[in-house]
């Protein structure tokens, strides 16, 4: 029985030579990805046309929309390769989301913002409710895709910005699948489930930050100071920001940064249902105390061939 199903034009053609096959589910900025690897010269007579969207399904659990956005032809031995993102792909490019843009806007909000950069694309925008009436300055985009430009504005806010299926969904790590429409799932992972010797908790180094120090200087007066939060040892920002309230969000974003980078639970799981970025795992059956409470999963890998596969995962939570 094959535990991926692929949906779409010219999709079908192709099911028999699929030989192995990727997907990776994140939190973070980069978008999500699917390989699909096809072998055998009859694969030459099927090659999908650029932008086809298909939809997957593992082991019976819906995985998303994507497109495909690159397509490698190998001579020998003869194999298939294509590449497929979630984001708006098109070989014309007519809406110009891979074009490096030189622009400017005016003071607004962050909802303002991302709706006036992605829904030429397309896009239906989701912006977190905590985030979306938070004002923005004057913004540059200098010489950066739209995608950059929009990953760089939620890095200041501690936040994610990706395409999800047919949306760009903007918010707080841990609130992309509820904006996305997805509930928040529950999963536990027991000893069974892990492949022999991949389950590891890794530990933060010793050297923690638990305050933040920024500069700002108002471009009218030249009036200076430096916003402090938390407490020491403190991790001091490059950037000059220019005003005080500027400087302190950007100093509990960061502070929020660095807290997060806690223990690092990673380990290679045999095939199994309910692992998505965002969902909540705890695990049961193993001796380190450590090991108990819940975790935030960030990136999960599928990978497999037509009937069986794997998942990698990685889970964090602040120490």
């Amino acid at each position: 029985m094959d535990v991926i199903q692929i949906k779409g034009a010219g999709a079908a053609e192709l099911k028999p030579l699929l030989e192995s096959w990727f997907l990776t589910d994140g939190t973070g900025q980069q978008a999500d990805r699917v390989t699909l690897t096809y072998g055998g010269a009859e694969s030459m007579s099927h090659i999908p046309a650029s932008g086809s969207e298909w939809s997957i399904t593992v082991d019976g659990e819906f995985r998303g929309v994507y497109q495909v956005s690159s397509i490698d032809e190998y001579l020998h031995p003869v194999k298939l390769v294509l590449q497929l993102t979630p984001a708006k792909f098109n070989v014309t490019d007519k809406s110009g989301f891979r074009e490096s843009r030189r622009r400017t806007f005016p003071p607004a909000t962050v909802l303002d913002v991302v709706k006036a950069v992605m829904e030429p694309h397309g896009y239906e925008v989701r912006v977190s409710p905590e985030l979306a009436s938070k004002p923005t300055d004057h913004l540059n985009q200098n010489e950066e895709t739209d995608s950059a430009f929009i990953a760089r504005l939620a890095s200041k806010h501690d936040a994610i910005a990706k395409p999800i299926n047919h949306m760009y969904v903007f918010g707080k790590r841990g609130s992309l699948s509820a904006l996305s429409g997805n509930a928040q799932q529950s999963v536990t992972v027991n000893l069974q489930d892990v492949q022999s010797g991949t389950a590891k908790i890794a530990h933060p180094s010793n050297v923690r930050f638990s305050g933040i120090k920024a500069e700002w200087q108002t471009t009218d007066t030249g009036q200076c100071n430096t916003a402090v939060i938390g407490t020491e040892p403190y991790y001091r920002m490059r950037e000059v920001f220019k005003t005080d309230d500027e400087a302190i969000q950007r100093a509990e974003s960061k502070l929020a940064e660095l807290t997060r980078r806690g223990q690092t639970f990673t380990a290679t799981i045999k095939g199994k249902r309910g692992l998505f970025a965002e969902s909540i795992l705890n695990l049961e059956g193993f001796q380190s105390p450590r090991s108990k409470g819940n975790w935030s999963i960030d990136t999960v890998t599928l990978s497999g061939t037509r009937t069986t596969y794997t998942i990698q995962v990685e889970a964090t939570r602040p120490t």
